[in-house]
């Protein structure tokens, strides 16, 4: 079994789920700060529902969507 990278995950699991979302551009901005928001709130209800799962959640943003948020003020 892999080792995940240290700082990212705090053990490694058996199964995994990636999920990719694209953004039309004419999306509002508002829109993807109000779903991002609502990641952890979901995940931790999904995690405290199946605790056997393990669940670990891990959320990224590409640079593209990172300047259509925060525009100059990326990490």
């Amino acid at each position: 079994m892999s080792t995940p990278q240290p700082g990212v995950l705090a053990a490694g699991s058996l199964h995994a789920y990636f999920l990719t979302f694209t953004t039309d551009q004419g999306a509002a901005r508002s829109a993807w700060i109000k779903a991002i928001r609502d990641i952890l709130p979901t995940a931790k209800a999904l995690a405290i529902r199946e605790k056997r799962a393990g669940l670990f959640c891990t959320f990224g943003i590409g640079s593209d969507l990172w300047d259509r948020l925060s525009p100059g003020n990326r990490p």
